[in-house]
């Protein structure tokens, strides 16, 4: 980065890069620069922040029958910033922005005799990763998670491709469910 030079600041990195330049009172961009976030007044660039967390201490009433995609509903919302998780449009999460997501979920499954599939579903088309298993005890406690690219106006769910109940209630909290994500980077 080169220094101040005459009446206005430079900031460069190399001839062959974008530059950006500031006489005091006017802030030149030439056409290479792209800022991804905001230019407060002090100069400093704002990420946005998209974030969400969503529980529940309701336990699922999911059909035991194979090739249905249901989506659990996580009611309580914790947090919301960036307004992309919405639990009135079936416990959903669309992307207000273009960006590599990381989603994440816990939930505990019932043994009820056959096996459970769960993934993060996009655009209603399926996953490219899911869980599967089998519980052999009375209850017990999985999770997943995975980096998601999106583009802005993606719809992600957490879902139940078929088989077992979800156990959601009981314990200290009832609140034994919950999905969330964040915007790890725009892209």
């Amino acid at each position: 980065m080169s220094a101040p030079s005459g009446d206005g600041r430079r900031l460069t990195g190399s001839t062959s890069r974008a530059s950006l330049t500031y006489d005091g009172s006017t802030v030149t961009i030439d056409s290479n620069l792209a800022v991804k976030g905001f230019i407060n007044a002090t100069g400093l660039v704002e990420k946005q922040v998209v974030a969400f967390f969503a529980y529940t201490g309701t336990d699922s009433a999911f059909a035991s029958t194979q090739n249905i995609i249901q989506t659990l509903p996580f009611e309580q919302v914790r947090f919301n910033y960036g307004g992309g998780y919405s639990y009135a449009s079936d416990s959903s999460f669309t992307a207000p922005v273009s960006g590599l997501y990381m989603f994440f979920a816990k939930w505990s499954t019932m043994n009820q005799g056959w096996g459970m599939e769960t993934a993060f579903d996009i655009n209603g088309g399926g996953a490219f990763v899911s869980g599967y298993g089998s519980p052999s005890t009375n209850i017990y406690d999985s999770s997943m998670s995975q980096l998601i690219d999106l583009v802005a106006g993606d719809v992600v769910k957490f879902v139940n491709y078929n088989y077992a109940g979800i156990k959601c209630s009981g314990g200290d909290t009832g609140n034994h469910c919950y999905f969330g994500g964040y915007l790890v980077t725009p892209l």
